[in-house]
């Protein structure tokens, strides 16, 4: 779903996961974004289409978007995501 709002964002590159904050639990997304989108008029687009592909497919609004270069996320030897290691990656502490 993530997947496919933006052209720019890679295929098979995005996860999803709970992150404590203030508030309690909220709504983190990472996603890896293709070299071609440099500019922030673009990164603004990806996040816009990601948080309204979420809002309208789950009522819920991410409380962090995170895009990153394409290979950043960690995964396993079989190409899955490994969500945990993301998460301490893109939200320390």
């Amino acid at each position: 779903m993530v997947g496919s709002c933006h052209e720019h964002i890679q295929p098979h590159g995005t996860a999803a996961f709970a992150i404590e904050t203030d508030q309690g639990e909220e709504l983190m997304i990472v996603s890896e974004v293709r070299s071609s989108a440099q500019n922030e008029p673009d990164h603004h687009s990806i996040r816009t289409n990601i948080a309204n592909s979420i809002g309208l497919a789950f009522g819920l609004v991410p409380h962090k978007i995170v895009l990153a270069p394409v290979g950043k996320l960690p995964k396993t030897s079989s190409g899955k995501i490994q969500r945990l290691k993301a998460r301490d990656i893109f939200n320390p502490g």
